[in-house]
């Protein structure tokens, strides 16, 4: 969810975090700030005693094995809207009494539980509809009503509905089949301990006409709508048209939120801090600071005191900042530091104060974007999630970050926010985008975007070297380092000095979509991907990367192993789900998550899928 991605949550993890330095930029602070307790990079990642250096650097997925046996977080936390909401609960079967057994609870305000009946012609339909309280498999007409969970196995596409629920819809195609110009009903459920009022969105697709009664009343749900929930037991019923449902989905969603401002709780979070604008980069901790990257256009790096949560610095991401001009948006970043660290608590900011700091944080990334046209330097595109989505890395004295698509931007600072240097290359942007972080190894600073891999030198950000292939597709990429001063970036094994590709896993390469990173142990790297065409498949499969010099480096396809489908794809086999998030290896076991949330699990050592 975006919204999720506009906050940055500290997990209570039960370890004393480092001094704070204040609420505003210090920048002239001495310049020890964020490293008095640094610790030593000899000590367990994710530790407080932990301090990157450039034997040891620290950056995407930490140390980029993704594990962290030096951290100690709670198992469970949370943050959620207070009120009737998260008090309800809802089932498909109609309820017997007040029995709450089979009755589930709304992950989200998002209603997964539902039954179904139809297709009807769009001028008949059922009779007597607004009073209709079915139950699992009474029939009306030929159509018996069935149950239906809301999950990834019940998705015959992964087309969003721009909503909180993402792909959390009620496929009609999954259940009843393709039907142009019909008609299907969906119902459920809902209990509320007292009375009350909830706001109910509804989306449908494709026309977007659906129709919708609460309690045997017609509610105008064309946008949103408020309603009056009683105590006990309530029914909802959702009426959506189908249009040339064969060629398009043919789906809905709906969620429910309090009315009004919203107020949060939460558990085991110290602290949640708004952020300008959202991104997927992950928070980076050094010392007693954590940097994130964050902006969907107007793009900045966000500097934040680990002790209380409270911002200290942005580095917007504009030409003449980066330039070594004087920022354009100053003001602007002083003027969020300030209304953003007064929000900063436990619960996080409410609706109408979040509201204001995303109107507030709308209009820095605006003004940033505006002071980049201004320029007259290349314009910073941005494509799916973002132009900031990497993660930065760092040796301990600076803090190296990447941004852009089809312009790619290195930019280094030290720990304190100063910039040391800017490089800027163009390459191919996919059509999801560049999204790769950079990694610290053998002396160069190594990123991979599109068609190109880079190594430059962290001291001067010199590019010492560039690869260009045009089959090589590195949307979301990063370097692992494999030994002997090599790494493995998507399926070449190149030479960290020079970039020579050393060894291609063909024909892996050719065959498969693959935007994640590999994680690799003991000669093996494990990567999820997609094969291309009309037969997609989606694998896991086993890299065997061999090392034994840097003149002397090769990888080959060891194993892959077919997943099987979560989804039921009947529109489309190019609807088949993809892997963006970058798998996980633990005790021998693979894991990998789809585009659609599918854990998939496999027996690294057994070949199997658990």
């Amino acid at each position: 969810m975006k919204a999720s991605m506009l906050v940055l949550l500290l997990l209570a993890l039960g370890s004393s975090p480092g001094e704070s330095v204040g609420r505003q930029d210090r920048t002239k602070a001495d310049p020890s700030r964020g490293t008095s307790a640094r610790g030593t990079s000899t000590a367990l990642t994710g530790s407080p005693q932990f301090f990157p250096s450039p034997e040891h650097p620290l950056g995407w997925r930490g140390d980029g094995s993704g594990r962290f046996p030096g951290a100690t977080p709670p198992t469970v936390w949370g943050r959620w809207a207070k009120g009737l909401v998260h008090e309800l609960r809802h089932q498909a079967r109609r309820p017997k009494g007040s029995e709450l057994s089979g009755a589930q609870s709304l992950e989200f305000g998002i209603l997964k539980e539902w039954l179904v009946a139809g297709p009807f012609a769009p001028e008949s339909g059922l009779p007597n509809e607004a009073q209709l309280q079915p139950d699992a498999s009474e029939k009306n007409g030929a159509s018996a009503w069935k149950v239906v969970h809301v999950g990834i196995e019940t998705q015959s596409n992964h087309e969003v509905n721009g909503g909180i629920c993402g792909t959390a819809n009620v496929d009609f195609q999954t259940v009843l089949g393709k039907h142009d110009n019909q008609v299907a009903y969906a119902h459920t459920y809902l209990f509320a301990p007292e009375a009350g009022k909830a706001v109910l969105y509804v989306r449908s697709s494709p026309q977007r006409d659906h129709s919708v009664w609460f309690n045997g009343k017609s509610v105008d749900a064309s946008k949103v709508a408020t309603l009056d929930v009683a105590r006990g037991w309530n029914s909802l019923l959702v009426k959506v048209p189908g249009g040339q449902s064969s060629k398009r989905p043919w789906t809905f969603s709906a969620y429910l939120r309090p009315p009004g401002t919203i107020d949060y709780a939460s558990k085991n979070i110290a602290w949640v801090t708004p952020l300008p604008r959202w991104s997927c980069s992950a928070p980076l901790v050094v010392g007693d600071r954590i940097y994130v990257q964050c902006g969907p256009g107007g793009a900045a790096l966000v500097c934040v005191n680990k002790a209380d949560g409270r911002l200290l610095w942005i580095r917007p991401y504009t030409w003449p900042a980066l330039l070594g001009q004087d920022n354009p948006v100053a003001d602007l970043c002083d003027e969020f530091i300030k209304l953003a660290n007064a929000a900063v608590s436990e619960n996080g900011p409410n609706s109408a104060l979040q509201t204001t700091l995303e109107t507030k944080g709308i209009q820095l990334t605006k003004a940033i974007e505006k002071a980049n046209v201004a320029s007259g330097k290349p314009v910073i595109h941005w494509q799916d999630g973002g132009a900031a989505n990497p993660t930065p890395c760092s040796d301990g004295k600076r803090i190296y970050c990447v941004f852009g698509a089809a312009e790619k931007i290195v930019v280094c600072y030290d720990l304190q926010g100063k910039q040391l240097w800017m490089s800027q290359e163009s390459v191919k942007a996919w059509e999801h985008g560049n999204h790769g972080s950079p990694w610290l190894t053998g002396g160069r600073v190594i990123v991979g975007a599109g068609d190109t891999a880079l190594g430059l030198d962290p001291a001067s950000g010199a590019v010492l070297w560039k690869v260009k292939d045009a089959g090589w597709r590195l949307d979301a990429a990063t370097p692992v380092p494999i030994g002997n001063g090599t790494v493995l970036l998507g399926d070449k094994v190149l030479r960290v000095a020079d970039g020579k590709v050393l060894g291609v896993a063909a024909p892996f390469s050719v065959l498969h979509a693959t935007h994640g990173t590999a994680c690799v142990e003991q000669g093996i790297a494990y990567i999820h991907s997609v094969s291309l065409g009309n037969n997609s498949k989606s694998l896991v499969s086993a890299l065997s990367v061999s090392s034994r010099s840097a003149e002397d480096a090769s990888v080959s396809v060891a194993w892959q192993q077919p997943l099987p489908d979560p989804m039921n794809t009947v529109s489309s086999p190019w609807n088949r789900p993809g892997f963006i998030a970058s798998g996980l290896l633990v005790d021998e076991l693979v894991y990998g998550v789809d585009m659609m949330g599918t854990l998939f699990v496999t027996d690294g050592a057994g070949q199997k899928v658990l």
